[in-house]
């Protein structure tokens, strides 16, 4: 990743989805690539209000990593996250669906 010098929220989807580096990861469930993205996070941004507002992004469908991490039953990227901290747990979808409503 630091090779091509791709940001930790650059969009990797198709343009408009605003999918990243860690919301693949979470849909994957690869969780050792997902604790390697968070490194490199925290690296890329020394600012927390910039790291939380990363983690906070949300897809096109509304969807932050939370959600997606529910959805897709990526217990392991959960977990890390949820240690990482800076999370919203109460972020809605465009549907008005928290992630414990999604899970």
């Amino acid at each position: 990743m630091q090779q091509n010098k791709i940001k930790p929220n650059e969009e990797l989807s198709v343009k408009g989805w605003n999918w990243n580096t860690l919301h693949y990861a979470c849909y994957f469930k690869k969780v050792q690539i997902f604790y390697h993205l968070l490194e490199v996070l925290c690296e890329y941004y020394q600012n927390d209000e910039d790291k939380i507002k990363v983690l906070n992004n949300r897809a096109k469908s509304g969807w932050d990593l939370v959600m997606i991490c529910c959805i897709y039953n990526s217990v392991g990227c959960l977990r890390l996250l949820l240690e990482f901290g800076g999370v919203n747990l109460s972020n809605m979808d465009d549907n008005n669906l928290t992630a414990q409503n999604l899970s």
